[in-house]
């Protein structure tokens, strides 16, 4: 425990005489221990700035190692983070001092000296708005308090980038003129200014009031300064010489009259097809094979003669019976029916066959020894005629179902085409397709997509992927998938932290991901030993503070040195196996040995390459633990590099490091 007497002195240091208020402050004070003896050596001090007496904001922080002689120290305040004076401009503050985790009160209010930073009267002005009642340079008054300006008028030659129209000295001003309408600002070279005139240039009105005969054109008389139509007088053209029209072709420019075609020999012209070339008079048509004339409709070129009767339109029919031609289906009477067909038995002559077969009679010797029972009739089969029951053709197989709605009507094991269309044993309901008999059934096809099951990633999905093509149906093709085998990952995936997957297939497992899925515990099994320089940068000599560190909670001192250099220190950690680590705490060392600007590294081995996680930065805090966090990492190994202390130029000092785990 520490008391403290301190002198707040206010000083203006380095401060240049352009500036109206100094940025830095002089602290005074002397330290004391609990026993009231003055303490010296080199501790961590926090000074801050608060809005409050208790409480309130803090508006100010620096660190600094001091050092301490008889109790007695003193500090330049903003050297290392800068003293704005606008904190001054808010209203009254009071400082605040930390010693070595320790807050010293009660706070000690700062006044009228600092205040003195927001002084009324300033050396320069820096931007923004200046609310003054009046103006002076030098002591000469340039503004009043009217706002009037009081100093030496600026002459017309001092100023520079004038446009050329304006620096010539003239007045170039036409406000004066008043012209009345139609009239145009001319300059006058007689007055040597500008003045008000007509406007000659064109009369427009005059112009298209114009009605001019056919072949005359406008034409403007200057002695009667106006328009009128006379003859176009210009219908002549111009006669050029020969020699002064340049540009002539060449074969134009010869002076000939070109009318006569060069006579060349006809071995002498290129590019003749070859039936011209030949000399012959191409009377004779060439022979070509059928089949290596192309471009045949296809009509033609199928070989038949096209026997094939044109369709002709009903009208154009000649001939045709009145019954027939009238254009009505008309029902035939019995009397013109008896015209065609006379009645009673038809007297066919033995040639006459039906559909190529003999007509056969009772008298035929084929059928004259059949003799068929009630219920039969004569009917052919491969072998020759014989009696059949007319159930058998109505049912062949007996099982109720009639001929023509039997799938089989020679197999009673086959039922009726009415519940089974395609007649493939298996009933409409329980078909994918009723009307195929090489469809899939809903048994072996759920959504009935053409895929089995077994082969299906979604048997209730017709839309859904196969295996074929989707190993781990998360419906990905395999082709777009980063890992067919995982079905929680594939592109547009939603990233799951803590699984070690890369579930979205980009920018690798957990990727933007900083704690853990699910729970997380300090204190894991895992250690180093200080006889093993692979776990650490260098140690004390002969210290009998080098003592193992294990990552057990227990705050066994370490310290770190490599023959004086304290800088870039580090010390590794086995976990044993890898594991997912969303945080790193540690208990630091007293100042100014306690470590301050640190990473955390990770590798695959004991002897890197290293990985930056995260950089932080520890306080001076004797003991304790301080948490650093917003990362997730996966390794077995892990570095704290330390980068530098907080003064001591021996060793750095370091209590305990544990890790937050996940599980």
């Amino acid at each position: 425990m520490y008391r403290v007497v301190v002198v707040l002195c206010v000083l203006l240091v380095a401060v240049s005489s352009a500036f109206g208020a100094p940025t830095r402050l002089v602290q005074q004070g002397q330290l004391l221990d609990s026993t009231g003896s003055p303490l010296t050596g080199s501790p961590g001090l926090v000074f801050s700035l608060h809005d409050a007496a208790t409480g309130g904001n803090e508006v100010w922080r620096e660190e600094r190692v001091v050092a301490v002689d008889g109790g007695v120290y003193s500090v330049v305040l903003g050297t290392q983070v800068s003293l704005d004076d606008s904190l001054f401009a808010t209203g009254s503050l009071w400082m605040q001092v930390t010693v070595g985790g320790d807050v010293l009160s009660p706070r000690q209010e700062i006044v009228s000296v600092p205040h003195a930073l927001r002084s009324a009267v300033a050396e320069r002005v820096e931007g923004g708005p200046v609310d003054t009642s009046e103006l002076s340079v030098d002591g000469s008054l340039v503004i009043d308090d009217q706002g009037n300006w009081l100093g030496t008028p600026p002459d017309w030659t001092d100023l520079t980038g004038v446009p050329s129209e304006l620096s010539d000295g003239d007045g170039d001003l036409l406000s004066s003129l008043t012209c009345s309408d139609g009239q145009v600002a001319k300059w006058d070279v007689d007055l040597a200014a500008w003045d008000c005139s007509d406007d000659t240039s064109f009369d427009s009105l005059a112009f298209l009031a114009l009605s001019c005969l056919d072949g005359q054109v406008p034409h403007y008389s200057l002695a009667d300064d106006q328009w009128y139509c006379e003859a176009d007088q210009d219908t002549q053209i111009t006669t050029l010489d020969w020699a002064a029209i340049t540009g002539i072709p060449a074969d134009i420019a010869d002076g000939d009259q070109d009318t006569q075609t060069t006579t060349l020999d006809w071995a002498a012209i290129t590019g003749i097809p070859a039936d011209i070339a030949d000399g012959d008079q191409d009377t004779q048509i060439t022979t070509l094979d059928w089949t290596a004339i192309t471009g045949i409709p296809a009509d033609i070129a199928d070989g038949d003669q096209d026997t094939q009767t044109v369709t002709l339109p009903w009208s154009s029919i000649t001939d045709v019976p009145a019954e027939i031609a009238d254009g009505t289906d008309a029902v035939l009477s019995e009397i013109q029916v008896e015209n065609y067909i006379a009645n009673g038995p038809l007297d066919l002559p033995t040639t006459v066959t039906v559909n190529g077969n003999a007509i056969l009679t009772a008298a035929d010797p084929t059928i004259q020894s059949i003799q068929c029972q009630p219920g039969e009739v004569l009917s052919s089969t491969a072998t020759g005629w014989v009696c059949t029951s007319f159930q058998a053709l109505l049912d062949a197989d007996s099982d109720g179902i009639l001929a023509w709605n039997d799938c089989d009507d020679g197999d009673n094991n086959q039922g009726s085409n009415a519940n089974d269309q395609d007649c493939d044993g298996t009933a409409t309901s329980l078909d994918c397709d009723d009307s195929s008999p090489t469809s899939t059934i809903v048994a072996e096809d759920g959504d009935c997509d053409g895929t089995l099951t077994a082969q299906d990633c979604d048997d209730d999905n017709a839309l859904s992927t196969i295996l074929a093509e989707d190993a781990d149906c998360d419906g990905a093709v395999t082709a777009l998938d980063c890992d067919d085998s995982e079905p929680s990952a594939y592109p547009g995936a939603s990233e799951v932290c803590g699984d070690g997957i890369d579930n979205n297939c980009a920018d690798g497992a957990d990727e933007n991901c900083t704690s853990c899925s699910g729970s997380s515990t300090w204190s894991i099994d895992g250690s180093w030993t200080q006889d093993n320089d692979s776990y650490r940068s260098g140690q004390l000599p002969g210290s009998q503070y080098n003592a193992t560190n294990t990552l057990d909670g227990i705050g066994s001192s370490f310290w770190l040195s490599n023959d004086g250099d304290i800088t870039d220190q580090w010390l590794v950690y086995n976990l044993g196996s890898a594991q997912q680590v969303q945080g790193v705490r540690l208990s630091n060392g007293q100042s100014p040995y306690s470590v301050r600007n640190a990473t955390l590294q990770i590798s695959s081995s004991l002897s890197g390459p290293w990985t930056d996680t995260l950089d932080f930065m520890a306080t001076t805090q004797d003991g304790g633990w301080q948490t650093f966090s917003g990362f997730l990492a996966d390794s077995q190994f892990f570095r704290l590099y330390f980068h530098d202390n907080y003064g001591s130029t021996n060793y750095m000092k370091v209590r305990d490091v544990e890790f937050d785990v996940c599980f």
